[in-house]
């Protein structure tokens, strides 16, 4: 876990799975599949290793996430 992946853990879901979630394979069980997205999109394995890398991908996944609750709202 590296220390986006903690801020993740320690914020998502009002800190639900703030330690009970260490590793991927943990990651996966939670069987949130919008924790686990992000649990991947903020990995050292997907080069997320630097703090502006990781504000853009959680900001692009707000924002894909907006454009389908606008489109629902409509």
């Amino acid at each position: 876990m590296n220390r986006f992946q903690e801020i993740l853990v320690k914020t998502y879901a009002n800190g639900d799975y703030n330690g009970q979630v260490s590793s991927d394979a943990e990651a996966a069980e939670v069987g949130d599949t919008l924790f686990l997205f992000l649990w991947r999109e903020l990995s050292t394995s997907e080069d997320c290793e630097d703090t502006e890398t990781a504000i853009a991908r959680v900001g692009m996944a707000i924002e894909d996430l907006e454009g389908v609750l606008h489109a629902l709202e409509r």
